[in-house]
């Protein structure tokens, strides 16, 4: 008995690889304007991380869980699934 794949099923199969190929080539592609709030979380220049604001938080969790070290297409597959 063969199987069949859904047409929704395979749209969001296709979907989902169309946007992981993005999210990994788009920090290649895109002007570095584009990251400048990911520069803002991951170097934290004038040390604001904190619990309260959400520039604060992401720069906490970006520190305490090293994703902050990790060039931007790892963070980008990391971050896909969220």
């Amino acid at each position: 008995m063969p199987y069949y794949i859904h047409k929704s099923k395979y749209v969001f199969i296709i979907l989902f690889v169309i946007l992981l190929l993005i999210a990994v080539v788009a920090p290649f592609v895109l002007p570095d304007r584009f990251f400048s709030d990911a520069y803002t979380i991951v170097l934290d220049k004038y040390n604001e991380i904190g619990y309260i604001g959400s520039y604060p938080l992401s720069m906490l969790f970006y520190k305490k869980t090293g994703l902050g070290a990790l060039p931007f297409p790892v963070v980008a597959l990391v971050q896909f699934p969220i």
